[in-house]
């Protein structure tokens, strides 16, 4: 009897310690135990999947030996105090691909040249350190060398810095996440690619990746946090702007941990009931992140946003001359033609871009199509396409569906006026830095996460394949008016080097040459070395470079930039399609006990919350170096205007005696000296002590209007007596005057 009583109990901590929302925690199987096999991509006509067919592709014979189609042009930079210890104990850069394209070569084999190489070989240059690239075929390269060479395992020296390219939707991830959405204080939940979090999950969890072969990636084997200095982590998930699991990536604490998923446990943190009315994104930062810190065992892993990071390209001597041919005609006409560049698929957008508009907003120019059908990838627009230009659009749009080259395609940008890109769905696509780089205005929609740093340039236009075509109309016409004006820009440079007579001079000022402006950004921001030294100082390997950005850069202090940027974050309007295991684990299905007055649940009043909250309060990005807790309201969101701020200091002085009652004696900015919270228990630490004050509605970080706060029968809460006495003899006295 005794012996069953035990193992009852062994069952039962097993699944407090897997989570207890899964019933398939391993994720290299199948629920009914049978091997995991995933088809990456489509099957081809040899019957092989993806990796098999690059394993065909990349086999030894396929060497360059030493001759690499594209180099980077990255120079030598300082190295941090970390760098220099990195240098000194012989340790690496580890870069594992997770996601590339079957019919491409590996990476650092000098056969590429895209910016996932340029990212590779630059850090190398960037740093001397050895640069190791882990390919999704299970080979590896030097960097340096650009050369096969074996992969790092446990016995050397472990890496300085783990850059994880794509996989962010790979089926066999899996995240064991800690319980505590909206209030709530269950156990651990897992959540796989296909079994997506809420959308508005604002918590922690442990990552567990996988590479191709079945290996797990972010182990013990690639990441050590008892080395100095330890490893750090960064990670590019490319994933699909509509999928949901982008709640993850970018509102959720992520980490590697040491431990296997066996044996994988989260610190389980109880949420007092005093509290749980905070926004989780508050209760995430005070409570959560420390809590991961404090058990150790858990690397962070700094999540990079697709339209975080531009994509400088690697050009080839011959393209590399049709680049220095764009800069010496910069003042020269161009063809009155705008191009489309994308395969005939419904997420490139061509279709839904011909529908939403009209030929007559084109103008002056032209329109082509250039692209490959791929029913077999993601369906084949091509004949609707070209049913749709022989009824509405003849004479402006012509169609070519034959595969050019790489250095066919960027002759064809060097001569034309402007690219589009209306796609609905895209991870910050290659071809808009093509683009730039052969002098073209683009337009591209948000849904296609374009590098943020675009937004503020004139000759960039936003659009959105969400909008009205009357408002898309009016974004394509605001684009055809820039270019035609570049061209009478171009055309008065033209006639002031013949020395002509210009009429109405005056009206010059307002229009500049969009290609020069555009060769100024691109050698400014888009060069490899710039963009990689920025990355690489960001993660504490390179010293202080101190480059000079842009003033328009949106995140440069003082910029000029004074638009309201727009980055696309689909959760926030469509509703999350978590499985029923998840909901269960999250105490959603079944309604809480506690109702507010309008009849909606306390759940999802949290829910609503989140999303308010977490607008004014967004993780630090990557390029915000030492950034503090003060500085990491979102780019787009609204600053306080001096304003704003007095109000804010007004409310402080407002509720200073009713923090006094509650022992809360701090002032605006100062540290907090807490004495109890509002269930009358003794606090012991100051972030306690913030809670306390947000939980009875003093808030500090907005100039909101005081509300009264009282528990469920209706009584006041602790210190609120004071408040309502206030406003009662304030009453009183209008009263009587």
């Amino acid at each position: 009897m005794a012996l069953t009583r035990m193992l009852l109990l062994l069952t039962a901590c097993g699944a407090a310690n897997t989570g207890g929302g899964s019933s398939n925690p391993d994720p290299l199987k199948n629920k009914d135990g049978s091997l995991y096999k995933e088809e990456f991509g489509r099957v081809h006509a040899a019957r092989v999947n993806m990796i098999q067919r690059a394993e065909q592709l990349h086999d030894t014979s396929y060497h360059r030996e030493g001759k690499t189609k594209a180099t980077a042009a990255c120079q030598r930079v300082a190295l941090s105090e970390d760098g220099e210890k990195l240098r000194a104990q012989n340790r690496s850069i580890l870069l594992l691909v997770q996601t590339m394209t079957a019919s491409k070569s590996n990476l650092c084999e000098g056969s590429r040249a895209d910016w996932r190489d340029g990212m590779a070989q630059c850090l190398h240059q960037l740093t001397g350190l050895r640069v190791i690239v882990h390919n999704d075929d299970g080979t590896c390269a030097d960097c340096g060398s650009l050369r096969r060479t074996s992969c790092i395992s446990t016995g050397d020296p472990p890496p300085g810095l783990v850059v994880v390219l794509g996989g962010g939707e790979d089926k066999r991830l899996r995240f064991l996440c800690a319980n505590h959405y909206c209030g709530n204080t269950g156990d651990p939940f897992w959540v796989d690619a296909g079994r997506n979090a809420p959308h508005d999950y604002l918590g922690a969890c442990d990552a567990y990746a996988f590479d191709r072969q079945g290996n797990r990636i972010l182990g013990s084997e690639q990441v050590s946090l008892k080395a100095d200095p330890p490893t750090k982590i960064a990670w590019l998930p490319l994933v699909n702007p509509h999928a949901e699991i982008r709640g993850l990536y970018e509102r959720n604490l992520l980490y590697a941990s040491e431990k296997d998923p066996e044996t994988a446990g989260v610190p389980r943190v109880t949420r007092p009931q005093n509290i749980a009315r905070l926004p989780d994104v508050v209760f995430q930062r005070r409570v959560i992140e420390p809590a991961f810190r404090l058990i150790g065992g858990h690397a962070p892993i700094e999540i990079i946003r697709d339209d975080a990071l531009p994509k400088p390209i690697l050009l080839p001597p011959k393209e590399r001359v049709i680049y220095d041919d764009v800069a010496v005609k910069a003042s020269e006409k161009r063809e009155r033609t705008l191009i489309y560049v994308g395969s005939y698929r419904p997420n490139k957008g061509q279709l839904d871009f011909l529908r939403i508009v009209s030929k007559e907003t084109l103008g002056p120019f032209s329109l082509e199509f250039f692209g490959v059908r791929q029913a077999d990838v993601g369906g084949d627009d091509y004949d609707a396409i070209q049913k749709e230009v022989s009824e509405r659009w003849q004479g402006k749009v012509k169609l070519h569906d034959q595969r050019l080259s790489h250095e066919q395609m960027v002759s064809v940008m060097s001569r034309a006026s402007g690219l589009i890109h209306f796609s609905n769905g895209d991870r910050n696509p290659r071809v808009l830095y093509e683009a730039l780089m052969f002098g073209l205005p683009v337009m591209v929609s948000i849904q296609s996460m374009p590098y943020i740093g675009l937004q503020c340039q004139p000759f960039v236009t936003l659009t959105d394949t969400n909008g009205t075509s009357a408002e898309v109309t009016a974004h394509l016409r605001r684009f055809v008016k820039y270019l035609t004006d570049s061209e009478k820009a171009k055309a008065a440079q033209r006639k002031i080097a013949s020395n002509a007579t210009i009429e109405r001079p005056w009206l010059l000022k307002k229009l500049h040459n969009a290609q020069s402006a555009i060769r100024t950004f691109v050698e400014e921001e888009l060069t490899e070395h710039f963009v990689y030294a920025n990355f690489c100082q960001r993660f504490g390997i390179c010293g202080s470079l101190q480059l000079v950005r842009d003033p328009r850069t949106p995140w440069a202090k003082g910029g000029k930039c004074r638009r309201s940027l727009k980055r696309f974050e689909n959760w926030r309007f469509k509703p999350w399609g978590a499985h029923v295991e998840i909901k269960r684990a999250l105490n959603i299905v079944v309604a809480p006990k506690c109702v507010l007055m309008w009849g909606r649940n306390c759940r999802d009043a949290c829910r609503d919350r989140n999303k308010r909250e977490y607008r004014k309060v967004s993780p630090r990005q990557w390029w915000q170096p030492g950034s503090t807790d003060a500085e990491h309201d979102s780019q787009d969101s609204m600053r306080m205007n001096s304003k704003m701020q007095d109000r804010v200091r007004m409310n402080w002085k407002k509720n200073r005696k009713s923090r006094l009652g509650l022992g809360l004696q701090a002032e605006a900015g100062a540290a907090y000296a807490p004495r109890f919270d509002e269930s009358g228990e003794p606090i012991k630490s100051a972030g306690e002590a913030s809670e306390a004050l947000l939980a009875i509605g003093l808030r500090s970080s907005t100039g909101a209007a005081y509300r009264s706060r009282r528990d469920a029968s209706g009584k006041l809460l602790p210190g609120e007596d004071f408040m309502v006495g206030r406003d009662a003899r304030r009453k009183a006295a209008q009263a009587a005057k």
